[in-house]
């Protein structure tokens, strides 16, 4: 089972091995970090729409993103 590992200092968010969904994407969305790495993650619920929704929320602030070893289960994207 994956744990909720996040790191969070000033606008910088790291998470780690951590089961997302659309609206855990969204509360970081909220969150307008200026980095956002994902590392060793699952996203079995995660939509497409869920990944736009991300983007679209932190598109003025987010300036690196980082996907690293993660896992998009029967989705149409692999990071």
């Amino acid at each position: 089972m994956y744990h909720r590992d996040v790191c969070e200092s000033g606008r910088r968010i790291v998470v780690r091995k951590k089961r997302l969904s659309d609206s855990w994407l969204c509360e970081i969305g909220r969150r307008q970090p200026s980095s956002l790495e994902l590392i060793q993650c699952r996203g079995d619920a995660v939509t497409p729409t869920g990944v736009r929704e991300l983007f679209r929320q932190c598109a003025d602030s987010l300036q690196v993103c980082g996907l690293f070893n993660v896992l998009w289960v029967g989705q149409q994207f692999v990071a």
